[in-house]
């Protein structure tokens, strides 16, 4: 007979725990209760391999009504990388009034566009370079804290403002500002992070971000220059005795256009196109990575599509900026379902 392991129970207990707690949701009401998530399932080929790997995902998100006012929020996933179930994300929203939420919880620190929505209502499978970059660094991670949001009447304005700590001490003060209808553009955001750490060298550090997205009628268009500092990189630099402020710079534009089919509006065409920079020392800004993404989403239903992405990254190195490898190019294809 097997015995079930110490770890292997650590993998199904949060799925336990969720399903007790929502049986229980719906035997006492069921209209407290929804939930959503998403399948995908594709294969990918990176430059210089000669197999396609093959991926799947799926996550299940429960949304519990407590009180008009009060949700839970319970994210679990599983992935054919790692084949166990993950508690990804938990919260709790206040809605303390019909212009102010408050989460609390595991949340994540929300910087840089592709930050905004979630990972399966993006456009394209994989996120930019730049997000690459720095979700390392800690600036577009899920630490625990609280976000306090604000926006009003009319939808125009919105304000977050939090607080995130974790299990290395590291502290996280984040803001981010949105407006519409600026300057002809639909929607301008300002976001700041600075972030510190107690009992490590490491140095403090911020993140600072501007973006803009409007749609053109015959295109979509979003843009974003972020910028901050490199915490690793300067620690790095500092003990070679150098400077210790090193700052990146990263660019990203997108453009799109979804292209419906047919009288029912169900099946359509989304082509897009992605570029972007990415400058890991300002100082030696002509040592960079160039990305160029290429795609396509066929969408059968509003929540099933079938998505290809080309991307092509392009990086120089200090020793011969001339030449420039393509390490990190993938091509990729998926099938999504959402529910």
């Amino acid at each position: 007979m097997r015995h079930l392991s110490l770890k292997r129970l650590t993998q199904i207990l949060p799925l336990i725990f969720l399903l007790i707690l929502v049986n229980q949701q719906l035997i006492y009401s069921q209209k407290k209760v929804s939930y959503d998530g998403y399948f995908e399932i594709g294969g990918e080929s990176k430059y210089r391999e000669i197999y396609v790997t093959s991926f799947y995902k799926v996550k299940l998100e429960y949304k519990i009504m407590l009180k008009d006012w009060i949700k839970i929020q319970i994210d679990v996933r599983g992935d054919s990388e790692d084949r166990q179930i993950e508690l990804h994300e938990s919260k709790v929203e206040f809605k303390l009034n019909p212009n102010l939420e408050l989460e609390v919880g595991d949340l994540k620190k929300r910087y840089g566009l592709e930050e905004q929505v979630s990972n399966e209502k993006l456009i394209t499978i994989d996120k930019s370079i730049i997000n690459d970059y720095l979700e390392p660094l800690g600036f577009v991670s899920r630490d625990p804290g609280f976000q306090l949001r604000w926006c009003d009447d009319g939808g125009m304005y919105s304000i977050t403002g939090g607080a995130h700590y974790n299990e290395t001490h590291r502290v996280t003060l984040m803001t981010r500002i949105t407006k519409k209808q600026v300057l002809g553009l639909d929607r301008v955001g300002l976001c700041f992070q600075y972030a510190f750490e107690r009992d490590t060298q490491l140095k403090n550090a911020y993140v600072a971000g501007m973006d803009a997205l409007h749609d053109f009628g015959i295109i979509k268009t979003e843009f974003e220059v972020l910028t901050g500092q490199d915490p690793l990189e300067s620690y790095y630099r500092k003990l070679d005795g150098e400077s210790d402020m090193v700052n990146f710079l990263g660019a990203r534009l997108q453009v799109s256009k979804q292209i419906f089919i047919g009288s029912n509006d169900e099946f359509s065409i989304e082509p897009l196109l992605q570029t972007n920079f990415l400058a890991k020392d300002i100082e030696q800004i002509d040592i960079n990575s160039i990305g160029i993404l290429a795609g396509c989403n066929f969408y059968f239903d509003e929540d099933v599509r079938l998505m290809f992405n080309g991307n092509l990254v392009l990086t120089n190195h200090f020793y011969d900026k001339d030449e420039r490898t393509m390490k990190g190019s993938t091509v990729i294809g998926q099938l999504q379902v959402r529910w």
